[in-house]
């Protein structure tokens, strides 16, 4: 029960304020406290005072600033024009020119064209119903702290110039609206919505260890940097590079998530504009679901380890992807991405790259993906065992780099090698015969640059081999063999026309009488040449009744010649085989 002792009116709560009796005892105020047009106060401190009306301080300069310690109020509080414009080590409170502080109230407004050099503060355990912060401007050296306190309705905070930090609070609605400033939101809870429009920050807007229960929707804003560390999102988070309606261009520059929680999706759409970097650094602690679509990216960052996250990079135009130190055991998909070979250039990186290193991608999906859109491809002791593809646009061998820190040409032929194997498996593996067979060429193109760069070690019988894959480009034509067949046969039919013709023998042509008859044989013994095409043919039939050592010798090296050859376009037809 209220002692009627400390039952005040407001005019004797601001004498006694004068007189400095305030302190040491706690009082009522029973009507409204209203400080209106006035520079008669350098600074006001109310402690453990309950006000049961409306308390309305505006259109005033107090120099030092307004303090509430431990009050309660039963009306709405408003602050209205005021201006604060000094500070003092001795005057003010907290750092700060207003401050609440451990207070109880239902309704609390500053507004209208506000003006403060230090800190808005609500700290210490405020219990507060709705709190509205708009038309405010704190200078650089201030900002607006909500500290260690519960807002159960809403805040909102609207057209505020100066940074924003709210820490370990208890909170529900959110709604930020065309606010200039550095904006932190950490270890708090959200039990409803949360919306942030138009929000400039100079340096970056920072989500730290929260829990959001509810949607969040960031759009129309213009921020340099966005770190997402440690969050919680119980349901959907969207960010959406959408300008504002009164035509502001909006822009995020960087994003950085690492160790967030998405319960529903986390989905970042650029609206086809500008990003200077994404960096994912990937542990077990980022789970759920995040998609990030339509933007052009300078650089891609992803490395560590993908247990239990979903990520979908959708639409994106990438000057540089780095993946470096990155395992992929979850499901990681590129969607229709390909290089920006047009933004972020500069003279020390003016090429398009994609950069694996110590990387297994594991299952990561290529749906669409243009990998020959990049200027130079690097990779250095990565895996792509497992990966997916879909419809994708295959490097050129000239663009993959594969390095070695001493030079050395066959550890870096073998590398090579090695990236053309996993990926010929791969793809063979999941069903796609035709490109698979393009990686078996270049692998086996990789392999002789290796037994060529061993000298000594390639052998006689490897050239060979070598030399007979390479008449159907390893795999790949049917036509070339099917070309060599016919000038090889035309050469043996040539070379052997004097063995098994009476009319010619092999002497050089004396007179033009012999010339044209060498010609005459030639034409005349065509048949022969179509036959040999035949492997199996009789050489009686072909060549009639001769006994020659050497014609059968010749013969028996063509029929061999051919029927390699054969087969050489046979296995060029496989590519587009059924099986």
């Amino acid at each position: 029960m209220v002692n009627p002792h400390q039952i005040i009116t407001a005019k004797q709560l601001l004498g006694k304020l004068a007189r400095k009796e305030l302190e040491g005892r706690e009082w009522v105020v029973k009507d409204d406290l209203l400080i209106i047009n006035t520079t008669e106060y350098n600074k006001l401190h109310f402690k453990n005072i309950t006000f049961k009306k409306t308390v309305k301080i505006g259109f005033s300069t107090i120099q030092f600033g307004v303090f509430f310690e431990n009050c309660e109020f039963f009306e709405p509080v408003s602050i209205e024009r005021l201006v604060c414009n000094s500070y003092s080590n001795n005057e003010n409170i907290d750092n700060c020119n207003i401050l609440f502080s451990a207070c109880k109230a239902s309704y609390i407004h500053i507004r209208n064209k506000s003006e403060f050099l230090r800190d808005i503060k609500f700290t210490n355990e405020c219990n507060i119903e709705n709190l509205l912060i708009t038309d405010t401007k704190i200078a650089k050296s201030g900002g607006v702290q909500i500290n260690n306190s519960s807002i159960s309705g809403i805040l909102d905070l609207s057209s505020i110039t100066g940074n924003i930090q709210i820490n370990n609070n208890e909170l529900y609605k959110l709604r930020v609206n065309s606010c200039t400033g550095d904006f932190s939101i950490i270890k708090s809870t959200f039990h409803d919505w949360v919306q942030i429009r138009n929000l400039e920050c100079p340096i970056s807007l920072v989500f730290n260890d929260n829990i959001f229960e509810d949607k969040v929707d960031i759009s129309g804003s213009r921020l340099k940097h966005f770190s997402i560390i440690g969050d919680t999102f119980q349901k959907k988070i969207k960010l959406e590079n959408r300008d504002t309606s009164n035509g502001l261009p909006t822009h995020l520059n960087e994003l950085y998530i690492r160790e967030v929680t998405f319960m529903e999706v986390g989905e970042f759409d650029g609206l086809g504009e500008q990003i200077n970097q994404i960096k994912i650094p990937i542990t077990p602690k980022l789970i759920g679901t995040l998609k990030i679509e339509n933007w052009k990216v300078g650089e891609l960052n992803i490395h560590g380890i993908n247990q239990n996250l979903k990520l979908i990079l959708s639409q994106l135009l990438v000057k540089r992807i780095a993946m470096i130190g990155f395992t992929n055991y979850g499901d990681i998909t590129f969607e229709r991405c390909s290089a920006d070979n047009t933004n972020f250039k500069t003279e020390l990186a003016p090429n398009s790259s994609m950069m694996l290193a110590h990387a297994d991608l594991g299952r990561t999906k290529f749906i669409e993906f243009d990998f020959n859109s990049f200027d130079f491809i690097r990779v250095i002791n990565s895996s792509f065992n497992e990966i997916y593809t879909s419809n994708v646009v295959w490097f050129d061998e000239n663009k993959l780099q594969i390095e070695d820190d001493n030079q050395n040409e066959v550890k870096i032929a073998k590398r090579t090698r090695e990236v053309y194997r996993q990926l010929k498996q791969s793809l063979k593996a999941s069903g796609n015969q035709i490109d698979s067979l393009e990686f078996q060429a270049r692998e086996m193109k990789s392999y002789r640059k290796e037994l060529k760069f061993q000298g000594k070690d390639y052998k006689m019988s490897d050239r060979v081999i070598m030399s007979v894959n390479m008449s159907n480009d390893y795999g790949l034509s049917w036509l070339k063999p099917a070309v060599i067949i016919l000038c090889i046969t035309l050469i043996f039919y040539t070379f052997m026309l004097p063995l098994f013709s009476e009319d010619l023998n092999y002497t050089l042509a004396k007179n033009r009488g012999e010339i044209n008859n060498t010609f005459s044989q030639w034409f005349n013994n065509f048949n022969v040449f179509w036959q040999l095409f035949n492997p199996v043919r009789k050489f009686s039939t072909v060549y009639g009744e001769i006994e020659s050592s050497w014609l059968q010798f010749f013969d028996l090296i063509h029929r061999i010649i051919l029927g390699i050859l054969i087969y050489q376009i046979i296995k060029g037809f496989r590519r587009f085989a059924s099986k």
